[in-house]
């Protein structure tokens, strides 16, 4: 059941995108047109709709496995499948995508020097009580966007405080399947990391 409904989500995905290139068979990336004159406002928003489709890709699945197993089931999840489903995602859209935090859980979603000045400069925009806005960046003939990554409710379960949020025997599975852990101690809308969009014009 699980991967029929991540199938039919990915070819959602994959339909939704290629509309929005106006079926264009020429596009580097074939999923959203970017012009050869560079478009902050532009780019801003294509990052926008990659990175909010990989994250409803990757939510609606991390839903499935808590429904499914409950807080156990979803970090097994996260564990085998998470990255391998970002890497899709990138590979559908033909964008270089990323998840990457200041508090990884998985080490390789660790956040270098460059992307932890972006995380704290979208923890500054949220201290202040500011909605967090994408971050943009130009690179070569192309930009990297920055999108927030927010902590939701249902995320608690494994990302919130030890013995409120986190019960022992989560935190147990927690320390087995990631023995050098940073991602708990989160509250409803905090900032737990961020997508980061490589982009390149068509």
């Amino acid at each position: 059941m699980r991967n029929k409904v991540f199938a039919l989500f990915a070819i959602l995905v994959s339909i939704i995108l290629y509309s929005c290139a106006g079926g264009g068979e020429n596009n580097k990336n074939s999923n959203v047109k970017l012009s050869p004159d560079f478009d902050l406002d532009q780019y801003t928003k294509a990052g926008k709709q990659y990175a909010d489709s990989a994250q409803k890709m990757l939510g609606m699945n991390l839903k499935m496995a808590l429904a499914e197993g409950g807080a156990i089931g979803a970090l097994n999840f996260c564990s085998i499948r998470a990255i391998s489903i970002t890497d899709s995602a990138a590979k559908m859209m033909n964008v270089d995508l990323q998840r990457v935090s200041d508090k990884p859980r998985n080490p390789m979603n660790t956040a270098d020097i460059e992307e932890l000045k972006m995380i704290g400069a979208m923890k500054n925009m949220h201290d202040s009580g500011k909605s967090i806005d994408p971050i943009m960046v130009r690179k070569g003939n192309g930009a990297i966007g920055y999108y927030p990554i927010i902590i939701q409710p249902f995320c608690l379960q494994c990302h919130g405080i030890p013995g409120r949020e986190i019960n022992p025997e989560t935190a147990a599975v927690i320390a087995q399947l990631y023995p050098v852990d940073k991602a708990i101690g989160y509250e409803d809308g905090d900032l737990r990391g961020m997508w980061k969009v490589t982009m390149s014009e068509n």
